[in-house]
């Protein structure tokens, strides 16, 4: 049996030696194992998991030409594949990427399909090549079968080095969500004793346990949960003093809660603003950081997805000649409600788009001179000026 450190400094010491000793380095830290189902429980978590789902669901990847005008090649055998994925299909893809830190899609003839990440396992074989093994589940009704790498499209959310799969971030912040669930516990804990509240009856007479055991539960029954706050009159000379509970500050759970939430955006590159940490932000801010999400962190992952689903759907030569697949995520970025109609008022009054260019984002219907570019009269070209001057 191998001696820890502790034990043989006590061995060189002598073992009746008085001797000070810090944590015995010896032992491994535990570690935690904090499985998705769990991790989804943590508010932050699924918020971020919401977040990503609901982005991938909206996209959609796009085979573009390799010429300088990158226009979108609708007529490609891969553009008519990438059309059969359904939201859901995405959705549960960006799922599975927060969670388990890796998305696999499944191509069956013309049809690109989810394949779960808690189902299948990437393997390396004997001759080198990849496969997937995917197993049965009665609830997705699903049979275990092994797909060969042409079959599959694998994404990974952090890729790992010299790894056949991305890292769990459910893992590397198993540590942070353990702390957020044991915050959550102890929130319903604090909340379910100022239901109850702990007081003491203190009196001079003596009271038998039959009858101290009926005050408590006429107490309980009488004072706490919906009855909590109404009057109480004593009498045989009792009286009451109640244990005050330390407030949520007190305890700093507030803080904790908030110092987990921030840990867990920072991890997945998402504003705090987006996992419910609101303070000192405003609706402008709060906008200003969900664009910026979209332009950094999404589409980084979106630029892994579009390789990963270019290695196996274009051919050698066309990734060659630039041809290649990625998201447009501009309707996205553009917004909703004043924010897409300061957006619209935005570019069209710089001259930017036309009319029907913008009517086409709010899927309208193009009209009669719409298509004119309008400049502020404030504004006169440089060949201009000359004939402005009066």
């Amino acid at each position: 049996m191998a001696l820890s450190i502790r034990s043989v400094i006590s061995g060189w010491l002598g073992g009746n030696q008085p001797v000070y000793f810090g944590p015995d380095l010896s032992t491994p830290t535990a570690v935690i194992n904090i499985s998705p189902e769990q991790a989804v429980k943590l508010p932050a978590l699924e918020r971020v998991r919401s977040l990503y789902a609901s982005q991938m669901a909206a996209a959609f990847p796009r085979v573009y030409s390799g010429d300088s005008t990158s226009k979108p090649l609708e007529n490609h055998p891969a553009q008519k594949i990438l059309r059969t994925l359904s939201a859901a299909d995405k959705a549960a893809f960006g799922s599975d990427l927060v969670l388990y830190g890796n998305g696999y899609l499944r191509m069956v003839g013309t049809s690109l399909t989810h394949l779960p990440a808690s189902l299948v396992t990437k393997l390396r074989m004997s001759d080198g090549s990849i496969a997937y093994q995917v197993a049965a589940s009665v609830i997705l009704g699903t049979q275990f079968m092994t797909l060969r790498d042409s079959e599959v499209i694998h994404t990974p959310f952090w890729p790992a080095q010299n790894a056949l799969t991305g890292e769990s971030p459910i893992q590397k912040l198993s540590q942070t969500i353990n702390l957020g669930l044991q915050i959550q516990r102890a929130e319903l804990s604090v909340f379910a004793n100022v239901a109850a509240p702990s007081v003491v009856m203190e009196t001079e007479k003596a009271l038998t346990p039959e009858v101290a055991q009926r005050l408590r539960e006429r107490f309980t029954a009488g004072f706490s949960g919906t009855s909590l706050g109404k009057a109480l009159v004593l009498d045989n000379g009792l009286k009451l003093n109640t244990i005050d509970i330390p407030n949520l500050l007190n305890l700093q759970l507030t803080a904790l809660k908030s110092a987990v939430n921030l840990d867990i955006a920072r991890a997945y590159g998402v504003p705090a603003s987006l996992v419910g940490e609101m303070a000192d932000i405003n609706r402008s801010t709060a906008q200003a950081e969900r664009l910026s999400w979209l332009q950094s962190s999404l589409s980084g992952l979106l630029v892994l997805i579009a390789d990963s689903i270019a290695a196996k759907m274009l051919s050698n030569g066309e990734r060659s000649s630039g041809v290649f697949i990625g998201f447009d995520t501009s309707d996205a970025q553009r917004g909703s409600g004043a924010e897409l109609a300061a957006f619209i008022s935005s570019v069209m009054l710089s001259g930017t788009v036309t009319a029907n260019e913008a009517r086409a984002w709010l899927g309208l219907e193009n009209i009669s001179g719409g298509d004119t570019l309008r400049h502020p009269l404030n504004m006169t070209a440089e060949d201009q000026k000359s004939a402005a001057v009066v």
